[in-house]
C-alpha cells in the first residue's frame, strides 16, 4: 500500500494542473495576432469615430449610434475621435450584456491626411450577428466604449 502512496499523488497532481490550465484557457479572451487573420478573402470595414470627442472614460459621452462590423476576418480601418495621439492600441469586441471581451486584437494608429487612423485586423466569424460593444485605448490610458453591431 506505501508503493502505491506517490503514484496517487502525482496522478492527483497531474489531474489538477491539467484542470487549472483548461479553465484557464476557457475563461480568457483569444486575442488574436494580426497577421493570423491578414489575407486572401478578408472583409474590409471602415468606422469613422471623428464625429466623437476624444474625453476620457469618467466624462460622458452624448447617445450614439451603433457602428457595425461585419461577420467574419475584417480588415477595421478606424478614424479615431479628433484628438486621439497616435500609438499602439488595444480593441476588445464586448458582449453586450455582461462586458466580457468576446475577442481582441492590437494595432498602431498612424496620423494620415490630418486624421488618426488605426488599422488592425480581427477574426469575428464565431461572433453571433447582435448587438455588442467595441472598446479602444491607447496604451495606458482610459478605455472607450462604442455601441457595436455584428452583421452577416
Amino acid at each position: 500500500m506505501p508503493a502505491r502512496l506517490p503514484f496517487s499523488v502525482a496522478a492527483a497532481a497531474v489531474v489538477a494542473v491539467a484542470s487549472g490550465a483548461l479553465w484557464f484557457l476557457g475563461t480568457r479572451s483569444n486575442p488574436l495576432p494580426a497577421s493570423s487573420v491578414a489575407g486572401v478573402g478578408n472583409k474590409t470595414a471602415r468606422l469613422d469615430l471623428q464625429h466623437y470627442s476624444a474625453v476620457s472614460g469618467d466624462q460622458k459621452n452624448p447617445p450614439q449610434e451603433s457602428l457595425s462590423l461585419p461577420r467574419g476576418r475584417v480588415e477595421i480601418t478606424i478614424q479615431l475621435p479628433v484628438g486621439s495621439e497616435p500609438g499602439s492600441y488595444e480593441l476588445h469586441v464586448l458582449d453586450s450584456d455582461r462586458l466580457h471581451s468576446r475577442t481582441s486584437v492590437t494595432g498602431a494608429a498612424r496620423l494620415e491626411d490630418h486624421v488618426t487612423t488605426l488599422r488592425a485586423a480581427a477574426d469575428l466569424a464565431l461572433l453571433a450577428p447582435g448587438p455588442y460593444h467595441l472598446a479602444i485605448r491607447r496604451q495606458d490610458q482610459h478605455w472607450r466604449l462604442f455601441p457595436l453591431r455584428i452583421v452577416e
